[in-house]
């Protein structure tokens, strides 16, 4: 399956629910980033405004 270089929210939600029915789909290459990446940087911010406010 090539893969499109541009690929919309949809697809990318419909190939994230088929994954459950149809076995094992081929996951976005940028779904990892949303979900470990984002979070991370998230946390990251709230720590460094602990900081900030706690000196």
């Amino acid at each position: 399956m090539p893969r499109s270089p541009t690929r919309t929210y949809d697809d990318l939600e419909r190939a994230f629910f088929a994954t459950g029915e149809a076995g094992r789909v081929d996951p976005p290459v940028y779904l990892p980033y949303e979900s470990v990446v984002v979070p991370i940087v998230g946390v990251l911010i709230l720590v460094g405004l602990s900081f900030v406010v706690m000196l």
